[in-house]
């Protein structure tokens, strides 16, 4: 959730944005918060055990795509 968050406040900086130096700070912002949805993919994935590991990924996979 706080990953979709700070692409939100991209895009109001994308939209909004004076100038160029401003996009990148947008961009920036999109870039630390984005790569939580993958390290918090990882983190479910590693600490599955191994029957429920495809179910689990399923349902990361799912919840990410859907928010």
């Amino acid at each position: 959730m706080f990953s979709f968050f700070g692409f939100g406040i991209d895009y109001l900086f994308l939209a909004f944005a004076p100038s160029v130096a401003w996009l990148f700070v947008g961009r920036m912002i999109a870039g630390i918060t984005g790569a939580s949805i993958t390290t918090g993919s990882a983190y479910i994935l590693d600490i599955s055990t191994p029957e429920k590991k495809a179910q689990n990924f399923g349902m990361t996979i799912g919840h990410s795509m859907t928010m």
